[in-house]
């Protein structure tokens, strides 16, 4: 029996029986029997099935992320925004079908055509670090296309993509064109890249085994594509502290905050930790003082209730650092737990969203003054306000894009003369002070709602 264990109690979390080479060639079949069915639905039909998987998905949001938080041992603020993310991405995909263009090449005595056809069978290796969300990058694009799909997880993670597959047969995908096998990789993998059947393998996963994969594809001349190599290299020379490097390995995503932090000199450190503390403290009082106070003495609202009913907004938005990503959960739990009218939360809410994108590239570019002051760069007050316009700017052309201004804001410290480890500073301290700004951001957007649905009460008209 395949055991998949839940990393935080380390039980036992499903049992299943192992696919292998007979199920996995079972699987095959079926997605070949199906696809000449599923490439003959029409554009606008398969457009509308997409829609309905991404809909069924949404209304199972809760459900999977539950399972994806247990089974990959995520903290549930991240698996919620993972399965948001996988049904984005069923909902941009399901417009792809009417938009496969093909080209009018001009040639000699005429022209040439070319049309885009589905390929037929398409194999999908995924790991296990993002399983449903990485599948689904992958699942979209090719069900869209019009193949049909063999889905292969890894073995530590798999109860999120059999979930799928039950979810796209109700959400009337046909038969046959999702297919899920959940064994080992070295077995069921193995298969999917060297059977003659599949017409493409897409893998994520480690460069030792694309390279293999590469190879092993050859012998069919299969399609492939890979996305392979690992993120947060940690590089350790001989001379290193190795104690240290034990301690901070785990952390290396996160290499270059700490990198910089670690060469500072300890001035322009507490300069900094002293600038963090006092925005945290002034969004501090902002969340627990003054919109306590405007719930209390405006909408007549109990702020304890208020806060702790809306408490997952805010987690969400401090996971992600985005008042736009976390704007439908918002809208949600406006409606449902903060009994606002629909009308009045979803315009308040997406108006602030919009709002608070733009606030943050502001900050950035005071975070950009502060460290000229604190490596004592002497800014004229030309460069001053361009570096404010230039942030107010790349806020405005980015709303709505998390971070997108702050490419731009990096070339304006630059040009100012801000060192290469004062870059690293404005990344690492940017996303944490973004965390805790999108976190306050939602909570007032969700204030502000409350209070223009208390005044549209006062100013009912009364029944006579």
């Amino acid at each position: 029996m395949l055991r998949v264990i839940e990393p935080a109690t380390e039980g036992v979390l499903a049992e299943l029986e192992p696919a292998g080479l007979e199920a996995t060639d079972a699987a095959v079949a079926r997605a070949a029997a199906a696809f000449p069915g599923w490439r003959r639905v029409t554009p606008a039909d398969r457009a509308a099935l997409l829609r309905a998987l991404a809909d069924a998905l949404a209304e199972r949001h809760e459900d999977l992320a539950v399972l994806e938080a247990r089974n990959a041992g995520k903290p549930i603020a991240d698996a919620r925004g993972e399965i948001g993310m996988v049904i984005e991405t069923f909902r941009y995909y399901a417009g792809a079908p009417e938009r496969l263009l093909g080209d009018t090449i001009p040639v000699a005595g005429g022209v040439d055509m070319t049309f885009r056809e589905p390929l037929g069978v398409v194999g999908l290796i995924v790991p296990w670090n993002f399983p449903l969300t990485i599948a689904a990058w992958k699942l979209a694009p090719a069900l869209a296309a019009g193949n049909t799909v063999v889905l292969k997880p890894a073995e530590l993670t798999p109860l999120t993509a059999l979930e799928f597959e039950r979810i796209a047969l109700q959400a009337g995908i046909p038969e046959g064109v999702v297919n899920v096998v959940a064994g080992p990789g070295r077995v069921c993998g193995q298969r999917l890249v060297e059977h003659p059947g599949v017409a493409k393998v897409a893998f994520t996963g480690s460069t030792e085994v694309g390279r293999g994969i590469a190879a092993a594809a050859a012998g069919t001349i299969k399609r492939v594509t890979l996305e392979l190599g690992g993120k947060s290299a940690c590089v350790v020379f001989a001379d290193a502290d190795l104690e240290k490097v034990g301690r901070l390995a785990p952390f290396a995503v996160f290499a270059i905050v700490f990198n910089t932090a670690f060469t500072l000199g300890t001035g322009v450190f507490a300069s900094l930790l002293y600038y963090v503390l006092t925005v945290v403290a002034g969004l501090a009082i902002q969340q627990f003082v003054v919109y306590a106070i405007l719930l209390r003495t405006v909408a007549r609202r109990s702020p304890t209730e208020f806060f702790r009913a809306s408490r997952e907004v805010y987690l969400y938005a401090f996971s992600t650092a985005s008042s736009n990503a976390t704007l439908p959960l918002s809208i949600d739990v406006a409606e449902r737990k903060l009994h606002i009218p629909p009308n009045i939360a979803r315009f308040v809410l997406t108006v602030g969203s919009t709002a608070n994108q733009n606030g943050t590239a502001l900050f950035e570019g005071v975070t950009v003054l502060f460290l000229a002051q604190v490596y004592g760069l002497d800014l004229s007050a030309t460069q001053q306000v361009r570096v404010m316009l230039m942030s107010i700017v790349a806020g405005i052309g980015t709303a709505g894009v998390p971070g997108g201004s702050l490419p731009m804001v990096l070339i304006v410290a630059q040009s100012v003369g801000i060192p290469a480890e004062g870059m690293g500073l404005i990344l690492g301290v940017d996303r944490f002070l973004d965390m805790c700004r999108s976190a306050v951001n939602v909570s007032g957007d969700l204030v502000i709602a409350a209070l223009v649905s208390a005044r549209q009460r006062t100013a009912a008209p009364v029944p006579t």
